[in-house]
Formats: C-alpha cells, structure tokens, sequence
C-alpha cells in the first residue's frame, strides 16, 4: 500500500508542475479529473474494477487516463521503460476488461 502513496504523491506534484508551466506559457491548464466525472454505476464499475488491478497496472492505468499523462511522461515520472509503461498498460486494460464483463 505504500508503494502506491508514493506514486500518488508523485503524480500530484508532477500534475501541479505540470500544471503550473501550463499557465506560465498562457495556456488555461485543463481540469485533469474532468474526464472522470461520471455518475452512476458505470463510474462506480470502473472504481472497483480498478482494485482488482495491481499496484503497477492501476499506476499506469491511473496516470493515463484520470490525469491524462503520456505513457513518455509516466515512464518519466516513475523512472521505467517506455515499454515497461506500455506493456502495463496493455495489461491493465485487458484485466480491467475481463473485470467489466
């Protein structure tokens, strides 16, 4: 569980650095969360879906597409391959199909 804080506080200091260099260059920096707002049980689904993943797999899954990171930004952020990031991805996804069925 630890492993996962840290990746979580990484992602909100990378995100506000992010953020922050954004509105340094003039551009409105996008809610990152906005994507994710849905109501009923299919945001639900996908929330205990998501616990079914593994540490590493729901990192990913979670900078990708709730904070919207390119899998180059991730790789960068938790110090892995490229492909490592992508291949977690990969994976991720096809359990969290296999979850959703």
């Amino acid at each position: 569980m630890g492993c996962n804080r840290i990746v979580v506080n990484r992602a909100i200091d990378w995100s506000r650095a992010r953020t922050l260099r954004r509105e340094l260059g003039g551009a409105a920096a996008p809610d990152p969360v906005a994507p994710v707002r849905e109501s009923g049980s299919r945001a639900e689904d996908l929330a205990a879906a998501l616990t079914e993943l593994g540490p590493e797999q729901r990192a990913v899954i979670v900078l990708r597409y709730l904070l919207d990171y390119t899998p180059g930004e991730i790789a960068e952020l938790l110090e892995l391959p490229r492909g490592t990031v992508n291949s977690r991805l990969r994976r991720g996804l096809d359990r969290l199909e296999e979850v959703l069925r």
